[in-house]
């Protein structure tokens, strides 16, 4: 759990904390710190041999083109956090800010390269990591609410726009947008139901709007996909997948929408499933990671 909320009495809920679950006790523990309070931010899992590009580029004070070390099978690499944005804490207008760090470098990994900053500062944003063996390996941040002042009001609106964040040089570059703006969405992988003799698993997107889209990895680009039924967005929900199935928590309720069993072909349906347990507060966004084989919110 990378800064939860708790909130003051001016209404501002960043918080710095990171907490791990471990599965064995059943208990939250403190795993250490964030750089700064956060809230309403996006945690990218990404492979921890970033931290070591990261570190190298540091050491030869240029970019790096070609790794120096042998990458690891994505299948066994350890991972890291990526932390995007989040509602700024000196903002009394709860607008968003562009900081981003790293956290959980695999061996204590020391990273003295402050990463570029996020070119949108949209809060709840999605972000995942995308294997690429054409451009290189990137994290993929996208959407989010993006709020500005505008005179005595603050303005805001969701975003479809898309940003990669390639370790070899430590920049943001803008790619293809979202084909709809989407916020406290997040990013699964399925199997094709255009392809069924391929068992290979697509990247797509789901929530924050009544459609889905899917991923094409020959041209970059996101296309529709399904539609999506679901409860009317609430200010806190939760979206995190879980093999086939999308589980989605919104106030007390839990629904399930199978990526496998769409309705008449054409449209995800959200199925409620079960109640969350009295005093439990769902989040603004989670995320389900695996760091140092312990899984996080």
């Amino acid at each position: 759990m990378f800064g939860y909320p708790q909130c003051n009495l001016q209404g501002n809920c960043p918080n710095e904390k990171v907490l791990q679950y471990d599965p064995d006790t059943n208990r939250w523990e403190e795993l250490g710190n964030l750089e700064m309070p956060r809230s309403y931010h996006e945690v990218v899992e990404i492979p921890g041999y970033f931290c070591d590009i990261l570190e190298n580029m540091a050491t030869t004070q240029q970019p790096t083109t070609e790794p120096t070390f042998e990458i690891p099978p994505l299948e066994s690499l350890r991972t890291a956090a990526l932390i995007v944005g989040g509602v700024d804490v000196f903002d009394v207008a709860d607008r968003g800010n562009a900081n981003v760090e790293l956290f959980g470098c695999p061996d204590a990994t020391e990273v003295s390269v402050r990463i570029e900053d996020y070119p949108s500062t949209a809060v709840l944003p999605g972000g995942t990591f995308i294997h690429d063996e054409e451009l290189g390996d990137f994290a993929l941040v996208c959407g989010g609410d993006l709020c500005n002042q505008e005179g005595d009001l603050t303005v805001c609106n969701i975003s479809d726009k898309c940003y990669a964040w390639y370790p070899n040089d430590n920049s943001w570059t803008n790619v293809s947008s979202l084909t709809t703006e989407r916020w406290k969405h997040i990013f699964a992988r399925t199997r094709d139901l255009d392809n069924p003799t391929s068992d290979e698993l697509r990247l797509m997107t789901i929530g924050g709007s009544a459609t889905t889209e899917i991923y094409n990895e020959e041209d970059g680009r996101w296309q529709f996909y399904r539609n999506l039924t679901f409860p009317s967005w609430e200010s806190r929900n939760c979206l995190v997948q879980s093999g086939s199935k999308i589980i989605y928590m919104s106030n007390d309720d839990v629904y399930e929408i199978n990526l496998a069993k769409p309705t008449d072909g054409d449209t995800f349906e959200a199925e409620l499933v079960s109640q969350l347990p009295p005093n439990l507060e769902v989040p603004g966004k989670c995320a389900v990671l695996t760091i140092d084989g312990y899984a996080g919110e």
